[in-house]
């Protein structure tokens, strides 16, 4: 099993969801990833979490990944506590 940090607590065995906190405590690097004034998640953290998540489905330490796009990001505003 990993320690991976963003795939913490899985919700149910049979499902491939996994629950996590989101902070600076946990992330610090949250506040050097600033756009337009907000704090953004990484998108390599997206594409990390997925090759994870993979992992732990299908048992397998390699996957190829091609023509990743990343539509919708996780964001706060600076002023917020993250």
């Amino acid at each position: 099993k990993s320690n991976y940090p963003l795939l913490k607590d899985p919700r149910d065995r049979s499902d491939n969801a996994w629950r996590t906190e989101i902070g600076s405590e946990f992330f610090p690097c949250f506040k050097d990833h600033i756009v337009n004034e907000e704090i953004v998640f990484p998108g390599a953290g997206y594409v990390e979490a997925g090759l994870e998540a993979y992992r732990r489905r299908y048992y397998r330490k390699v996957c190829v990944l091609r023509d990743i796009e990343l539509h919708n990001f996780f964001s706060k505003p600076m002023r917020s506590n993250i």
